[in-house]
């Protein structure tokens, strides 16, 4: 099955890009992008919200991004990729969700005008794990659940090499109730949602701890490995009909938020991409 993977964040560099380079002499650059979002709560009010995301660039997009500074505007355009090591000090595996970016475009603003937020990922994959549903006290519906995203390319040597990224996501309202009612492990679906940086106190160590996850806005369902083997097709809307759930497009939870761009058709999964320089997929 085809897969895909965009990320479209505004934000504002919290800090100096830092640059280096690998064995091969590929230039590197990363640095903390800080998104915001505007939207209305349940209650009709004005929020906004902070998000910040580890951005890396490659090549020539790491020249570019060398020359930005702490705490200029920028638009980002890219994909989410799953970065792994060894904790040194515990033995323990790690993990942590970065934006790889193939678009970086300095913004200029006026004096007098607001800098715009936006903040817009696509996933296109599989579900790692049955969906998990609970209920607030207040009745609202959520539902955790993971999804894979694979992609497929070749190194500068020929080789052909695959890439897994996993991402945690949740969704409330009527997406959690639907999601909860007809996602299964294995089953495809397409989900548009925003990026959100949980953060807590590790009890056990004391640390502070974060992690960057999705938020669904919205989902469809695809293929028949949902509704546990039955045939589904499109969204839903959670009010448990399936002859409604089926509707081809997808389903809504809230009213339009201020960042939300207007409804379009989902995207398609672009071609593999071509051959990067060394072994780092770019």
């Amino acid at each position: 099955m085809a897969n895909y993977n965009r990320v479209y964040l505004i934000g504002t560099l919290a800090q100096a890009p830092q640059s280096r380079a690998t064995t091969g002499g590929l230039g590197i650059c990363t640095f903390p992008l800080v998104a915001k979002r505007s939207f209305l709560n349940t209650q009709g009010e004005e929020r906004e919200e902070s998000c910040q995301v580890d951005v890396e660039l490659f090549g020539k997009h790491a020249e570019a991004g060398a020359r930005l500074q702490a705490g200029m505007l920028i638009l980002i355009e890219g994909a989410l990729r799953m970065e792994q090591w060894d904790d040194k000090a515990t033995g323990r595996k790690r993990s942590r969700l970065l934006v790889r970016a193939d678009r970086v475009q300095p913004l200029t603003l006026g004096a007098d005008v607001k800098p715009p937020s936006f903040n817009r990922i696509f996933l296109l994959g599989n579900v790692t794990r049955d969906p998990e549903k609970r209920f607030t006290a207040g009745g609202r519906a959520i539902c955790k659940f993971g999804l894979a995203v694979n992609r497929r390319y070749t190194t500068a040597q020929g080789e052909d090499r695959e890439e897994t990224c996993f991402v945690d996501l949740e969704a409330f309202g009527k997406q959690a109730e639907v999601a909860g009612q007809y996602l299964r492990k294995g089953g495809p679906v397409l989900i548009e949602g925003y990026l959100r940086l949980d953060q807590w106190d590790d009890r056990t160590t004391g640390e502070h701890r974060s992690k960057l996850l999705a938020n669904v806005d919205r989902l469809q369902l695809l293929g028949s490995a949902n509704r546990g083997g039955d045939e589904f097709g499109g969204g839903g809307n959670g009010s448990g009909d399936p002859a409604e759930a089926a509707s081809p497009a997808m389903a809504e939870s809230a009213p339009r938020r201020r960042d939300d761009p207007p409804p379009a058709a989902a995207p398609q999964a672009p071609a593999p991409a071509s051959a990067p320089v060394d072994d780092i997929p770019f």
